[in-house]
């Protein structure tokens, strides 16, 4: 009667403690700072006197607008006084009265109502499990069970020794025959095997695996079984999850500002791969806590897998927008305390943050001895808004060392090469503008045949002109907007029929290709598409597409892009006769005169779009060059007349206008060359020494007068005539480009000697180390006067040796020692307890995360301390305690029904069954691509798409995220705030805290997705086509009897062939076309019946 009693109501206690557990450390980490914040110092902080008015559920004083209503109804946010006098929604009710508090904090106190309001101020310290602790008493609380020595414990004797495989066995079965039970028999190998492989690797078992392990007689089948799962790297995949779960791990920060944390599945591989590797958990843990802090391995990647296990501290979301920076980082603190608390202990440490714990021997002080040593960490980068975590080179430190020595080398060469540089392009300049004269003179000779034209002139788009940065001096198109089509069309004139190529001169530092169009029609897909390797002028590049057929009259030409554009800067319209008179007269002429050919076309080009224009600097020469072609003979007979003209006229008669046309009038053209030449050199000089005068990384000052600056900015701006482009290295002499050369080989050298810089993962390091005071009532604004000194909880100080913190590190390697210590009664507990669990269902201790005075009692203490025991002795092997379990006769009993003994044990506490478990989402998501056929094994890597540190949600939008990958669900990204459909479906909780066991819902939502989802059908058409390239057609039957042994591992009866014939039949008759079509859409629906199935998420 005893034992029915206890198995009806443990359940109950479990999932009431799990409940107010939840409760009352929400209240402690999110309600109470508020109140003691920004309440007591008017209200007072006890509950019981109601004349201070911070007792919350009492009712408000009847004189008032709310008089005889309660602050706040428990379960209903809504109807909460208190809740809308947050929101300042009444403006005779507001609190507090100083200022709205920010919307996450009122979030919270929603959330906190509609979860019950638990205040544990005005609760006994009562925990469910029947035990009380009024006061801290660590004499009366050593006497819990989790705080006593870990025995070595042997196994009981039992009356039906031949059902002992191995110990495990003993202590069951002895604890069943005490209470009158018996165990039921063993489950048929294809269970087992469908268990096992979905136990260890979360993936059920081949058609041929099954058959392999059926006709495998041998004595030790089972036992190589196991190991032969064990040895699978999908393990580390299914055992790695369970440990991200209880590591709260996520690809984003969630809260107020949830940026991605795009490295954060470097930790997550490490997991994975620590699993696979049977890392021995006490080392598993330490790297975890101090990885960063142990001595370099010898291997490079054991070395980095320590810095990366230091993720694990970092992890946790964030307020990153909190202002009070102090209060960020005991925020921080606080949560990381939660985490290695209930991870590694099963305590709830952080519920003595404002004052000692209310059930658990755990005083405040305790609290801040180990916050002392999280204090002294350094886990963010930047606590300035939006802050960020700390990311550290994924490297040796003698790696790090070698790169630093390389980039230093770097950094003086480039230093020297850019002195060279800048001399050669200083000299190469200086020869062109000594040269002015004949480029002007050139430029009059051979004017152009056809023009570029300026790309914003006259166009037609929804693009933006830019004239300031990246069209500075110019003008270019450019992206304005994030509409969905982006386009520029220009309308031109073609005089004859022909062949005419479209040339386009454009920047883009990234891919952005578009689409060319010819009135309409689409010429070419993709154009423009490559990097230049900058979006400023510098990077502007000409392109010159293929020749097209064009008829004489106005064509209409176009660029279009889904998306952000390429920056364009001219475009241009010839025939390859004109284009090639062109360079052929470019070319003789700038031999004649001793210049650049490039230079000169950028006179060319300037002159040939100022032809018209007479105002400006050159607007002079301009006028003088029309004398010169058209009367050559009478130029200086008519100069004179020019100049009076050009005097009268509305032109810019600016100080550099003035000194062409002061004096005599000029005797022929080169005489307005010179005059030009002059103007220029004065130029020259005084940007060389605004230059001198301006920082390496910054542009010279404007001249003073404006004129000057004007011409400043033609010769020597972005896109100058004389500007010389970055790799224009032929414009230098020989000896500059030999020297360069030399400097430039020494350079790559070195950068081919080993790599410049590492990727970066997220980790922490040892900061500022100091003792904290003990918070009063958790507020970093009032500190006790002395300090605590740094370590950990003192209620096992009887057991293993306090935490001695050196003076100069943060204490947590010594941490890591204490809590891996084999005297420390918590850690293999915790651990053992955990993998229990996942074969099991529930724990040995079902509060697996609370091994504390308020969790649940073991319902098998000795065999915990058994395994516990055996655990650490095997050298904390994860993959021998699962030998262990799997090869004994308890684990591998069926979950067949015993009526007696559903009398006596209902649930199953005592375990005389296998539990029939659901999948949970992960593996469920598995092996629906698995019987399809397209499930991708891959280890590693990530599938995130956001950069680090961008926003993957906000206030505004959801997450962009896919999910649409074939590889396995634990490498799809985890999302706080907007998690994956499907994983909310089936309970994945929030990844926001450590989840020490995922709860298991029957909701309808479920039963819809395995109706209509777009991967449930995509699948079921895939495992159907499958079947058919494996059995005929027409054989039906063949084609239902592999179905069941691909989706649930066993053959069906002949009562379910039978059915499924008779469904696919009824399928083919509601089709009006009779083809093979029909025959796959029926054999897929038969296949997704399978799949909707309940036997297909369960295991036996």
């Amino acid at each position: 009667m005893l034992v029915l009693l206890i198995s009806t109501i443990q359940p109950i206690l479990a999932a009431a403690q799990v409940e107010q557990d939840q409760a009352i450390e929400f209240f402690e980490r999110r309600i109470r700072p508020v109140l003691v914040t920004h309440c007591t110092s008017c209200h007072g902080d006890d509950p019981q006197d109601i004349s201070a008015g911070l007792d919350l559920t009492s009712p408000l004083p009847s004189n008032g607008q709310h008089g005889g209503e309660s602050l706040i109804t428990p379960g209903d946010s809504a109807a909460s006084v208190l809740f809308h006098a947050l929101n300042y929604r009444d403006p005779e009710l507001q609190m507090p009265p100083a200022g709205r508090l920010p919307q996450s904090v009122i979030d919270d106190f929603q959330r906190w109502i509609d979860m019950g309001a638990v205040d544990p101020r005005s609760q006994q310290t009562t925990g469910i499990g029947g035990e009380s602790l009024p006061m801290i008493d660590m004499d009366m609380a050593r006497d819990h069970w989790s705080y006593r020595p870990v025995n070595r414990i042997k196994p009981p004797r039992v009356d039906r020794a031949q059902w002992v495989s191995n110990p495990v066995d003993n202590f069951i079965l002895a604890r069943l025959e005490q209470e009158g039970l018996q165990p039921v028999p063993a489950a048929d190998r294809r269970t087992l095997i469908r268990r096992a492989s979905f136990d260890l690797l979360g993936l059920p078992p081949t058609p041929r695996q099954v058959e392999e392990f059926l006709d495998d007689q041998s004595d030790d089948a089972w036992s190589r079984l196991v190991d032969r799962l064990l040895d699978s790297d999908q393990y580390g995949v299914r055992w790695g999850r369970y440990w991200l779960d209880v590591a709260r791990y996520s690809d984003s920060n969630g809260l107020d500002e949830n940026t991605a944390f795009a490295n954060a599945w470097k930790y997550r591989d490490w997991v994975i791969r620590a699993f696979n590797t049977d890392i021995p958990y006490d080392r598993f843990i330490t790297m975890q806590i101090a990885g960063d802090l142990l001595p370099e391995s010898g291997d490079p990647q054991e070395t980095i897998g320590q810095l990366i296990a230091t993720g694990f501290l970092s992890l946790g979301p964030k307020v990153l927008a909190e202002p009070d920076k102090e209060k960020m980082a005991i925020d921080i603190v606080d949560e990381q305390i939660d985490v290695i608390g209930k991870a590694m202990l099963a305590q709830t440490i952080s519920c003595a943050r404002c004052h000692d714990h209310k059930f658990d021997p755990i005083p405040t002080r305790d609290y801040y001895s180990l916050a002392g040593i999280l204090m002294s960490t350094k886990t963010m980068a930047t606590y300035n808004t939006v802050a960020r975590v700390l990311e550290r080179e994924q490297a040796t430190t003698e790696e790090i060392r070698a790169k630093d020595l390389r980039n230093k080398r770097i950094s003086r060469i480039d230093e020297d090469l850019q002195h060279r540089i800048d001399k050669a392009r200083s000299k190469a300049r200086d020869s062109w503008i000594r040269s002015t004269q004949q480029y002007l003179l050139a430029a009059h000779e051979v004017p152009l045949s056809v023009v570029p034209m300026e790309a914003e002139r006259d166009a037609n788009t929804n693009l933006g002109t830019n004239t300031m940065t990246w069209g500075r001096g110019i003008g270019i198109l450019h992206t304005v907007n994030q509409g969905p089509v982006q386009f520029v069309t220009w309308t031109h004139h073609v005089d004859e029929p022909g062949s005419y190529q479209v040339s386009i001169r454009y920047a883009s530092n990234e891919k952005r290709p578009v689409q060319f169009l010819v009135d309409d029609a689409v010429v070419a897909e993709s154009i423009l598409g490559e990097s230049t390797g900058s979006f400023d002028p510098d990077g502007q590049t000409w392109v010159h597409l293929d020749s097209i057929h064009l008829d004489a009259g106005p064509h209409e030409f176009t660029l279009r892009r889904d998306g952000a554009f390429p920056h364009i800067d001219k475009y241009m319209i010839s025939s390859p006769s004109q284009r090639d008179l062109d360079q052929q007269s470019r070319s003789i002429h700038a031999m004649e005169h001793g210049i650049r050919e490039d230079v000169l076309e950028r006179w060319q080009v300037h002159l040939a779009q100022s032809t018209h224009d007479d105002s400006g600097f050159l607007g002079p020469w301009m006028a003088f060059s029309r004398l010169a072609s058209e009367h050559p003979d009478q130029f200086p007979e008519r100069a004179a007349q020019l100049v009076q003209e050009l005097r009268a006229g509305d032109g810019n008669k600016d100080s550099a206008w003035e000194s062409v046309l002061s004096g005599l009038p000029p005797s022929d053209l080169q005489d307005v060359a010179s005059r030009y030449q002059a103007v220029v050199s004065t130029v020259g000089m005084l940007h060389e020494k605004s230059e001198r005068a301006a920082d390496s990384d910054q542009d010279p000052e404007p001249l003073e007068d404006e004129a000057l600056e004007s011409i400043r900015v033609l010769l020597f701006g972005p896109s100058g005539l004389y500007r010389v482009r970055p790799q224009q290295h032929d414009a230098f002499d020989e000896d500059d480009r030999k020297r360069i050369a030399t400097l430039e080989s020494k350079r790559e050298e070195i950068v081919d000697s080993g790599p410049l810089e590492f990727d970066m993962t997220i980790a922490v390091e040892d900061g500022q180390v100091r003792d904290l005071p003990v918070h009063v009532r958790g507020s970093h604004t009032n500190l006790e006067a002395e300090s605590v000194p740094r370590g950990s909880i003192s209620v096992i100080d009887h057991l293993v040796s306090p935490i001695e913190a050196p003076d100069d590190a943060s204490g947590r390697l010594e941490l890591a020692g204490w809590m891996t210590d084999t005297a420390n009664p918590l850690t293999a507990r915790v651990m053992v307890n955990r993998i229990w669990q996942g074969h099991f269902g529930r724990g040995i201790v079902e509060t697996s995360s609370n091994f504390g005075i308020n969790g649940l009692r073991p319902s098998h203490p000795d065999l915990l301390d058994y395994l516990a025991h055996r655990f650490m002795e095997e050298g904390w092997s994860i993959k021998q305690m699962h030998r262990l379990i799997m090869n004994s006769s308890t684990y591998r009993m069926s979950s067949s029904h015993d009526e007696e003994s559903m009398r006596l044990d209902p649930e199953n506490r005592l375990i005389w069954r296998a539990n029939r478990r659901r999948l949970e989402a992960e593996p469920i998501r598995d092996t629906i691509l698995s019987v399809g056929g397209n499930l991708d094994l891959e280890i590693g890597g990530s599938l995130l798409r956001t950069g680090n540190f961008q926003y993957v949600t906000n206030d505004q939008s959801n997450s962009n995220e896919q999910y649409e990958s074939t590889r396995r669900a634990a490498y799809l990204p985890v999302i706080r705030n907007d998690m994956y459909s499907l994983f909310s479906t089936f309970d994945y909780t929030d990844p926001s805290v450590s989840i020490d066991r995922r709860p298991s819902t029957t909701v309808t939502q479920q039963a819809l997705f395995m109706m209509n989802s777009p991967i449930i059908h995509q699948q079921a058409a895939s495992f159907a086509r499958n079947i058919l390239e494996s059995i005929p057609s027409g054989d039906h039957q063949g084609q239902v009897e592999h179905a069941y042994e691909i989706a649930l591992s066993r053959p069906p009866t002949e009562e379910e062939v039978r059915r499924a014939i008779d469904f696919m039949e009824k399928v083919r008759s509601m089709s009006v076309e009779q083809d093979a079509e029909v025959g796959d859409s029926a054999l897929a629906s038969f296949c997704q019946v399978l799949m909707a199935s309940s036997e297909f998420i369960h295991v036996n």
